[in-house]
């Protein structure tokens, strides 16, 4: 009869590319940012990665700030684990277009808080 072992299993995690979420807008603002810039980033990284299509979430920007903050956490709370965040977005000294101003961060923290493993990057 084959015993149990006293020394606890490491746990499995998915691979990284299942742990890694890409947040862009859905268009063009002013420029060609999405175009020339947001969107073949999200692509360079989502296969550098391996990051699975849905992992890289297109934020409709005509919706209102608090509401763009809103689909962006709700994201996050559909994870169990992240590894890797990336914004990839316009970004001010007071916010990001993403919908986050620095009065509302620890809201992405609270998110954050029991879903990022130990070594999570976040890149804004």
């Amino acid at each position: 009869m084959p015993m149990e072992s006293d020394t606890p299993t490491k746990p499995q995690f998915p691979p990284m590319g299942e742990r890694h979420l890409i947040f862009l807008p859905d268009r063009n603002k002013d420029r060609e940012d999405f175009a020339k810039v947001f969107r073949p980033e999200a692509d360079r990284l989502a296969a550098l990665y391996g990051v699975p299509p849905d992992n890289a979430v297109e934020i409709d920007i005509s919706l209102e700030h608090g509401d763009r903050k809103r689909k962006v956490l709700k994201t996050i709370e559909q994870c169990e684990q992240i590894r890797r965040l990336d914004f990839l977005c316009h970004g001010w000294r007071g916010g990001i277009q993403l919908g986050f101003l620095v009065q509302t961060a620890p809201l992405l923290a609270k998110a954050l808080k029991d879903r990022a493993t130990p070594d999570l990057v976040v890149t804004l």
